[in-house]
């Protein structure tokens, strides 16, 4: 293996910091880049489960394991920032890949992926049966929290505040213009 970084990797990895830095500039973009990162962690580990010679149709439930964990601390237990959330929903979803890894160590090829796909399937219908406490396929609801207690609100970004200011001299200068013709 050469020590060279592939093009595709520098392209991703740019592709990524963007991504995590274009709603400081433009809140309005947050909710959109924030499904772009979470569907990329999806096919990452979708990616990963292919070079090891595995097929997976079950691997959201992992993911649906740590959200669920996130939202019922937040909403039942209250309180608490992004990183416990992050850290409650990683550990609970490692815990869960572990226990359900006992079962499916043994298979390989389609028969993994199904057997995944029923364990997704039964968690599916567990948390769909549980609609008062889940809220069904919709999900629960948890406030907007920051990191280490921080409050993060569009409102609060320093960035879009000293954007806001350049902004309005162009708009004033465009109105000018248009005005003066």
């Amino acid at each position: 293996m050469s020590g060279r970084i592939k093009p595709v990797t520098t392209i991703a990895t740019i592709f990524f910091l963007a991504s995590a830095v274009a709603p400081l500039f433009v809140a309005s973009w947050a909710t959109l880049f924030a499904l772009i990162l979470a569907k990329g962690i999806v096919v990452l580990g979708i990616i990963l489960l292919l070079q090891a010679g595995q097929v997976s149709f079950g691997h959201a439930m992992f993911f649906a394991t740590g959200a669920y964990t996130a939202a019922f601390w937040g909403k039942y237990v209250g309180g608490g920032d992004i990183v416990l959330f992050i850290a409650l929903g990683g550990i609970t979803s490692a815990v869960f890949g572990l226990l359900v890894g006992l079962f499916v160590v043994r298979y390989r090829e389609i028969f993994f992926g199904m057997l995944n796909l029923a364990f997704s399937m039964v968690l599916w219908s567990l948390l769909e049966k549980m609609f008062h406490y889940t809220n069904g396929a919709d999900g629960i609801r948890v406030p907007r929290t920051g990191p280490v207690g921080a409050v993060v609100h569009a409102r609060n970004l320093p960035v879009r505040h000293s954007l806001r200011e350049p902004l309005d001299r162009g708009r004033r200068l465009l109105r000018r213009a248009t005005l003066s013709r």
